[in-house]
């Protein structure tokens, strides 16, 4: 006996299509794609110096480990481990503010570095460290904070 392929009447409405939700719904979606440092700058956490901080952050660990790349040489990052004069000016100045704050006891370092450089979230250090809801947020924004206190910038514009 031959089966019949049953299709959908024409005046019954598609259930198949994504309900797109209220535009409230829409921006809690999109804020939860959002990474956290994006989060942090889109709810007013952080300031252009916290921005800057993160940023330099980054480039001097990326500038730092760029030996241990298989590929480092076709991305730009440092393919030798010495450090002195072949060093770039920028890195040298970033470096001295860098180990400055690199050297202060508290887990504030490493919480940065592991939102910055491991992409980690709130959930994730909550795991890690046993940390509070939100209390790792703060524990990162006061690392940034600090940094940009040992660089000089806390209370003023930085480009």
């Amino acid at each position: 006996m031959a089966r019949h392929r049953r299709t959908r009447p024409a005046n019954k409405p598609d259930h198949t299509a994504a309900d797109k939700g209220t535009p409230e719904s829409q921006d809690q979606r999109e804020r939860r794609g959002m990474g956290t440092m994006d989060r942090l700058i889109t709810n007013k956490r952080i300031g252009p110096e916290h921005q800057t901080a993160a940023q330099e952050i980054e480039a001097v660990y990326a500038h730092l480990c760029g030996h241990l790349f298989a590929r480092g040489g076709l991305y730009g990052e440092r393919m030798d481990k010495s450090y002195g004069s072949t060093d770039p000016a920028w890195f040298r100045n970033a470096w001295t503010r860098y180990k400055a704050w690199r050297t202060d006891p508290s887990i504030s370092c490493a919480v940065v570095l592991h939102v910055l450089v491991d992409g980690w979230n709130d959930e994730d250090l909550q795991n890690a460290y046993g940390l509070g809801r939100g209390h790792g947020m703060e524990i990162l924004i006061d690392g940034l904070h600090r940094y940009c206190e040992l660089a000089g910038w806390a209370g003023r514009r930085v480009a």
